[in-house]
């Protein structure tokens, strides 16, 4: 699983993007991407949830949240 990105023009030209937490299958030996989760649009992102989101997965496996998340959580979303 990964956060992706997608984006679209809006017809003044601004650029919207959104943020999805996706998942790859082999389909027909070929690999696609099937969206998990659609988190909506970045900049109306609560980032402070996917922290807490990260944090969570990170106390579940046993790992220190606070080294691993903060890189982890602003590069995905780039």
């Amino acid at each position: 699983m990964y956060l992706r990105t997608t984006q679209r023009k809006n017809k003044n030209g601004t650029t919207v993007r959104y943020v999805q937490l996706a998942h790859n299958r082999r389909v027909g030996g070929t690999t696609q991407a099937e969206v998990v989760h659609n988190f909506g649009r970045e900049d109306q992102l609560d980032t402070d949830g996917l922290r807490r989101l990260v944090a969570s997965i990170n106390r579940y496996l046993g790992e220190d949240g606070a080294d691993a998340a903060a890189p982890a959580a602003g590069a995905a979303c780039r």
